[in-house]
């Protein structure tokens, strides 16, 4: 809860304020603090239906704004869960395309190593389309990376 600030003049025997200050790491309150703490005290036992009434004022606020804020929470959930099931299928196409790939080098390997050999010219696009790149040149890095680390 945000606390108002209010100008009131208050008397404290200098010794005493000086006593509160040194101690403070031990408290660990200031004396805005203290006086407030002292204060709801006092109220609560001097006066406890209106401490009572101010505590509910303070809850019903705090629930409104935790109904506002429900809405956004709610929303925000949705879009990380529908965030999630986009990277799990795009996770799952990757693993399907990489295993499509490694699967369609094994099945060419002895080809293309030939091709290689004999410095005959690939078909980059046939290689293309049958290991399903978007690109020729994805296709010529992809063949070469693993002809390069002789993968069969």
């Amino acid at each position: 809860m945000k606390m108002a600030k209010v100008n009131k003049t208050i008397t404290v025997d200098p010794v005493k304020m000086s006593l509160f200050e040194n101690t403070k790491n031990i408290h660990g309150l200031n004396i805005s603090d203290f006086v407030d703490q002292k204060l709801e005290e006092f109220l609560n036992s001097s006066s406890p239906d209106e401490m009572q009434k101010i505590r509910i004022q303070n809850l019903k606020a705090e629930l409104i704004e935790a109904e506002r804020s429900l809405p956004e929470i709610e929303f925000m959930m949705k879009m990380k869960g529908q965030q999630q099931n986009h990277i799990k299928k795009d996770e799952d196409e990757s693993a399907k395309l990489e295993a499509h790939r490694e699967k369609e080098f094994k099945k060419y390997s002895s080809t293309l190593y030939y091709q290689r050999k004999n410095r005959i010219q690939h078909d980059w696009s046939k290689i293309q389309e049958d290991f399903r790149f978007k690109t020729k040149f994805e296709a010529q890095d992809y063949i070469n990376s693993m002809m390069n680390a002789n993968i069969v």
